[in-house]
């Protein structure tokens, strides 16, 4: 089970594998959803607690906002 309480979702899988597979495409399509609402960059960079890193595609609006590191949930 993975949850990310910035963006209050959370799945599961019978895997950790399949767990981190899980939450990057839960998170790809939030981030996609021109009807959910979206923290700000510097929110997401601040707040991120990792214990297990896996890269996710956050949408073209975010890609033109410069961060200071990468984002990992």
């Amino acid at each position: 089970m993975a949850a990310c309480p910035l963006l209050d979702v959370a799945t599961q899988g019978k895997t950790e594998e399949e767990v981190k597979i899980n939450m990057k495409e839960l998170i790809e399509d939030y981030m996609k959803d021109p009807d959910t609402p979206k923290p700000e960059m510097q929110t997401l960079i601040s707040t991120s607690i990792t214990l297990s890193n896996i890269s996710v595609n956050l949408g073209d609006d975010f890609h033109d906002k410069k961060a200071a590191s990468p984002i990992t949930a």
